[in-house]
């Protein structure tokens, strides 16, 4: 299973970590990682792109496991990431069996 845990303080959110693989299919072909890494991605390519954000990136292949914090917790940056929780929250509806989304108070 895939799990999407969102860090937020206070109003922001201000980073996530996303860690395992979903299992639905073989590495390669599996759907639901797909579209989970290419939000998370996405996400932190606009926060470093677009925003400028400074963000910590720790990544290690093979747990397997992403994780972003922002250094500067802006208002730009939680709003990509609040995009990312919405579309974290359509695949666990029709994934559940293989995605796990949580939102943690930091």
């Amino acid at each position: 299973m895939t799990t999407l845990r969102v860090y937020r303080k206070k109003d922001l959110f201000i980073g996530f970590e996303c860690s395992g693989h979903s299992g639905y299919s073989e590495a390669g072909s599996d759907i639901v990682c797909a579209a989970i890494s290419t939000a998370v991605q996405y996400c932190i390519q606009c926060g470093e792109s677009i925003d400028g954000e400074a963000l910590a990136i720790e990544s290690n292949e093979e747990i397997p496991l992403i994780r972003c914090i922002s250094k500067k917790q802006s208002l730009g940056f939680s709003k990509h990431i609040e995009v990312l929780v919405m579309l974290a929250e359509s695949i666990a509806d029709q994934y559940a069996m293989y995605f796990n989304l949580e939102i943690m108070e930091v």
